[in-house]
């Protein structure tokens, strides 16, 4: 029988591996965007322009964004590495969005626990496009 450590080390495991086949898949997808890291930095992006949100990865908590679909489209998300050395495993989760009007928006970033219902840190990047 399986206890509850053991299913925590499998799950963690899986993601693992999950995630370095899908930074392998997607390397090298994608043109040359910005990469935002610190929700302090304003992003700044012109119109049809595309930029990444990258926020670090640890396996055991998820990403999950909102944004005004009239002003961004979230063009991908992937695994990839992270922009400033950190997480588990040295990678983050990027989200690349391309801005579709001039203006002020955010995206809000939620780090949901395993269940995916517990929140456990919110971020929020300012975007203005010009």
């Amino acid at each position: 029988m399986i206890n509850s450590d053991m299913k925590k080390w499998l799950v963690s495991a899986i993601m693992i591996c999950l995630v370095l086949v899908l930074a392998v898949i997607s390397a090298g997808c994608g043109g040359e965007a910005e990469v935002y890291f610190d929700p302090k930095e304003p992003v700044v992006a012109e119109v049809g322009g595309e930029f990444i949100i990258a926020l670090d990865f640890d396996l055991i908590h998820i990403w999950r964004e909102t944004h005004d679909e009239g002003m961004l489209s979230l063009v991908e998300h992937k695994f990839d590495d992270s922009p400033q050395g950190g997480g588990m495993a040295n990678i983050a989760q990027h989200f690349r969005f391309r801005a579709l009007r001039k203006g002020e928006t955010e995206v809000a970033f939620n780090k949901m626990d395993m269940d995916g219902k517990t929140v456990m840190e919110h971020r929020v990047f300012k975007v203005r496009i010009e």
